[in-house]
């Protein structure tokens, strides 16, 4: 799990690719998807499970810094008990 996109897409890059990039342009202009994958959109399952999202285009790095993420102040957790309406 991640709760940023950017340390998501580059948790994905430790694991192999399961579809292929075209040209690298650069880490300012990324690299696109070639292609669709055969399992994209379909009951096969995605080959690398390793792998969360699927992108289009990415900008994303195997080892760029991760950015600050998490809860921001005081986290409560509060217990409440679970009620049965009739109809």
């Amino acid at each position: 799990m991640a709760n940023v996109w950017h340390n998501r897409l580059v948790g994905d890059e430790q694991f192999p690719l399961d579809f292929e990039f075209g040209k690298d342009r650069g880490v300012d202009k990324g690299r696109a998807l070639k292609a669709y994958p055969d399992w994209f959109g379909k009951d096969p399952p995605r080959p690398e499970t390793n792998r969360l999202a699927f992108v289009n285009w990415s900008y994303h790095r195997k080892n760029p810094p991760l950015l600050p993420a998490g809860w921001i102040g005081t986290v409560k957790l509060i217990s409440c008990a679970e009620m049965v309406l009739k109809s």
